[in-house]
Order: structure tokens, then C-alpha cells, then sequence
């Protein structure tokens, strides 16, 4: 899911994949065009969001992600994504997304809380985590708190660094609503599909 961007006067495609995995490019047309944005809560400037359905891999991701190509800027994400979350003694099972760093930079989708990803060294390795709106009203009481506070995802406690925007629920909340959010960037125990045996074999 996508935006135009400065470098570009084309369009920003997300591209969604037969593998669960998204990709937004930047191009000067495309004629598959599927749809705008319109009603995608918690994302900014709807007006320049467009999808099509193509296949791409995640190698192709980094190819186009290149500095020195021809795109502003473009974000990727797979999904739905489900993570184990250990509570006390209980757990349960929470859909997510696992998203490039600057997934919410493209998406105009700013935290409420906390800060989103970063595509410096912030997240790099790191087991950290953004929650969305909802799932902190509901498992935290919308404590202000909830900042550098862990959840035991799949095993490995990991660190709430953001609360995405209200009522934001990724980029495609039809078909894959999240309620957490894992950087590429981070930490590979977190979730198998962040191993590079496995972006490189099964993206």
C-alpha cells in the first residue's frame, strides 16, 4: 500500500502477492490498476493510494529499493502473519504483519505513541514491536505506559516501541488485519518468516 512520492510524478502501487507478501512501487503508468485507498482507516492522503495484482519476490523488493533507482521510496509487507503472545500463563494468537522499515513512513500512518519503524539502525536486530490503537485500549487501558514495555511474541520478549495511528489496522484490513507489527530489519527469532533463508526461498 503506497503513496506517490516526490521524486516520482507516476503512481505508487502496492502489489499484493499469491505468497501474502506486498510490495509498493513507484511507477510512471501501469495499466492494472485495481483500486484507491479510499477506505483504508489511519492512512493519510487517500488520494494517491492505488493497488494492483502482479508477482514479485522479495529480492525484487530490495532490487527496486535501491537508492540509486528510479523510486522515491517504497514499502513492502506480508501478511497475515500469526504470532504466538504469551500472557501470564495463557496464550493466545495474534494476527500481524511483518513490514519494510519504512512501511508507516510511506503508508502516512504516524504512531500515537511511541515512534513506527526506522530504516536507520534503530530496529536493526532488534526484537521491537508496534501494537496497534486497538489492541493497546484493550490489553493495556490505553496507558501511556505501554512504551518500552515487552510481550512475549513467539518465545522472545520483545519491546513496544509505537502505537500505530487510530483505527489503523494495516494496509489491507480486509483481508489482512493486524493488530502488531514486525520490522524486516529486526530481530530474526521473532517470527520464521524473518529468517533470510526464508525471505530469500519462500517471498
Amino acid at each position: 500500500a503506497v503513496r506517490t512520492l516526490a521524486r516520482s510524478k507516476g503512481m505508487v502501487i502496492a502489489v499484493s502477492l499469491s505468497t501474502g507478501f506486498a510490495i509498493a512501487i513507484s511507477l510512471g503508468t501501469y495499466s492494472e490498476m485495481r483500486m484507491v485507498f479510499h477506505a483504508v482507516p489511519g492512512i493519510g492522503d487517500h488520494g494517491n493510494l492505488y493497488t494492483i495484482q502482479t508477482s514479485l519476490s522479495f529480492p525484487d523488493y530490495e532490487r527496486y529499493a535501491d537508492p540509486n533507482g528510479p523510486f522515491a521510496a517504497i514499502a513492502a509487507y506480508q501478511g497475515p502473519v500469526v504470532f504466538s503472545i504469551r500472557r501470564g500463563g495463557t496464550t493466545e494468537r495474534v494476527w500481524g504483519q511483518i513490514v519494510t522499515p519504512d512501511y508507516f513512513e510511506v503508508l502516512k500512518a504516524p504512531a500515537v505513541g511511541g515512534r513506527t519503524f526506522s530504516s536507520g539502525n534503530e530496529d536493526a536486530g532488534r526484537a521491537n514491536v508496534v501494537i496497534s490503537e486497538g489492541h493497546w485500549q484493550r490489553h493495556f487501558g490505553g496507558s501511556p505506559d505501554v512504551i518500552g514495555q515487552t510481550l512475549d511474541i513467539n518465545g522472545l520478549s520483545a519491546t513496544i516501541v509505537g502505537v500505530a495511528a487510530r483505527d489503523f489496522i494495516g494496509a489491507s484490513p480486509l483481508t489482512s488485519a493486524a493488530e502488531m507489527w514486525i520490522s524486516t530489519n529486526g530481530d530474526p527469532r521473532l517470527a520464521p518468516e524473518l529468517t533470510p533463508d526464508f525471505l530469500r526461498s519462500r517471498i
